[in-house]
């Protein structure tokens, strides 16, 4: 692992861990996944429609 793909860490004064450093590409991974879980979070109660349904929408067109 090359150290611009390391994860580093920024301490305070009193050696506690304040913030962190990610590669970008890390970064976007993780809002990519984060907008995923809204996703499925505001469509959690949304009534699904069964496999079989959706198939015969698109065939009987």
């Amino acid at each position: 692992m090359s150290s611009q793909k390391k994860i580093r860490y920024i301490y305070d004064d009193k050696g506690n861990k304040t913030d962190v450093i990610i590669p970008i590409n890390k970064y976007e991974n993780l809002l990519e996944d984060l907008a995923d879980l809204q996703a499925i979070e505001d469509r959690r109660h949304k009534k699904s429609i069964p496999c079989e349904e959706v198939k015969k929408r698109f065939t009987n067109k």
